[in-house]
């Protein structure tokens, strides 16, 4: 065998062996790691739950993605038009819940991601603004 087969053939099973040896972690890692939550979020005018024509998109939201367990796996803000992704999530079960100024948490909704169903949308209505009046003192004439 002349010198620049047996490099060949050297080169091509070390490289075999390092890609076995690389590639057991890497798709172990990859496998749990697919799951993708999105959705919109819109203000619920009329408090029925269905999104409505005339019914705004909500901008600027904190979307909270909770494992089953309740630990905090990501958080997303919604874009200009309602919209967020959350990718990369671990198989599972996950609460999916819009964060309300005040603090409160808005229409929780729970999902399951598996490698059959791997994406979910998880459309957020958010409780409309309470008008808050201010009432002046009545002044008889």
């Amino acid at each position: 065998m002349n010198k620049s087969k047996l490099s060949f053939i050297l080169f091509l099973n070390i490289t075999i062996v390092w890609l076995a040896y690389l590639g057991a972690p890497i798709a172990q890692a990859q496998a749990g790691d697919n799951g993708i939550i999105s959705g919109t979020a819109w203000v619920d005018a009329n408090g029925n739950g269905s999104q409505e024509p005339v019914e705004e998109v909500a901008s600027s939201v904190t979307i909270e993605v909770r494992a089953s367990d309740r630990t905090l796996a990501a958080t997303a803000i919604t874009d200009k038009s309602g919209f967020y992704i959350i990718s990369g999530l671990a198989y599972g079960i996950y609460s999916v819940s819009a964060i309300e100024q005040d603090g409160a948490i808005t229409s929780e909704q729970t999902v399951e991601l598996n490698e059959v169903n791997g994406t979910a949308v998880v459309d957020i209505a958010m409780k409309a603004p309470i008008m808050k009046f201010q009432f002046l003192p009545l002044v008889r004439r």
